[in-house]
């Protein structure tokens, strides 16, 4: 059996857990030794890709990174804890899902995942477009001041905040192309790595790019994305456990889409994500 056959089996197996609870610890045993199985055979054939199997191990990484969300049930241990494991290895596998992508993309164009070809960061869409930038800019000008001493945190912390912008103007914008989930995934695989090593040591200024990075994320929380439901509350309330009271204006926004205060423009097919002024 290949490495996309073990990954149908690992996902299938903690989609059954989710759907039947009673059942949740024989179905995710079974999830994790096919997975077990998988990544070693997915990594041995990285070493002999081509025109033949690329679409196959194209496939399997999305597989990978899905059931990586699925199997863990407190994603804020994923991002939170001090070690860098957890992150770096999943951050790792994410981005070079589309890695694969982008270096044989011609060849998957031409095979049945060509509808998944696509790089949904590719074209270039001002972010004024997008309602919600002003709030973003206004986060961007406060980092800057916070961080004026710290170059590097600086640096990482706006490479983050451009990939927040970027995520906002094209869920948000009129010409949308690409599903909510499909973003928000492709958004992490471009986040800067240094970025979570700040979120693990509790930078303030990464907490609160990560807290409205959860205003995407909860456009997925529904039985259809069943491996992130519930991500977005569990995110959020970390970040804010960890955050002082002089932060809580800059935390106005997702704290109205947690308490179900903002509403949706007619534009997006998602939902709450109108700025708090």
């Amino acid at each position: 059996m290949d490495c996309s056959s073990h990954m149908v089996l690992a996902v299938s197996a903690l989609h059954i857990a989710y759907l039947h609870p009673h059942q949740a610890e024989v179905y995710t045993t079974l999830g994790k030794y096919h997975y077990s199985v998988a990544l070693p055979l997915f990594r041995a054939s990285l070493a002999f890709i081509d025109k033949d199997n690329c679409t196959a191990l194209y496939g399997c990484s999305q597989l990978i990174v899905k059931y990586l969300f699925a199997v863990e049930t407190n994603p804020a241990r994923l991002f939170f804890l001090l070690h860098e494991e957890s992150i770096a290895e999943t951050l790792a596998l994410v981005q070079g899902a589309y890695l694969i992508r982008d270096k044989y993309v011609e060849w998957i164009k031409q095979g049945p995942l060509r509808c998944a070809a696509a790089n949904l960061f590719e074209d270039t869409i001002p972010a004024p477009n997008s309602p919600y930038d002003s709030n973003l800019l206004d986060l961007s000008a406060h980092i800057s001041t916070t961080l004026s001493s710290d170059a590097a945190a600086r640096a990482t912390c706006g490479e983050a905040l451009q990939v927040l912008r970027d995520l906002f103007a094209r869920v948000a914008g009129p010409d949308r192309k690409a599903s909510t989930k499909a973003l928000w995934v492709a958004s992490l695989a471009r986040m800067p790595r240094n970025f979570f090593a700040l979120v693990r040591n509790r930078k303030p200024e990464a907490l609160v790019l990560l807290a409205h990075f959860c205003i995407v994320l909860d456009e997925l929380n529904n039985d259809s994305v069943w491996y992130m439901k519930g991500w977005s509350r569990s995110l959020f309330d970390e970040c804010v456990r960890h955050l002082d009271d002089k932060w809580a204006a800059y935390l106005a926004w997702p704290s109205a889409v947690f308490a179900g205060a903002a509403r949706p423009p007619e534009a997006v097919n998602a939902a709450r994500l109108v700025p708090a002024h």
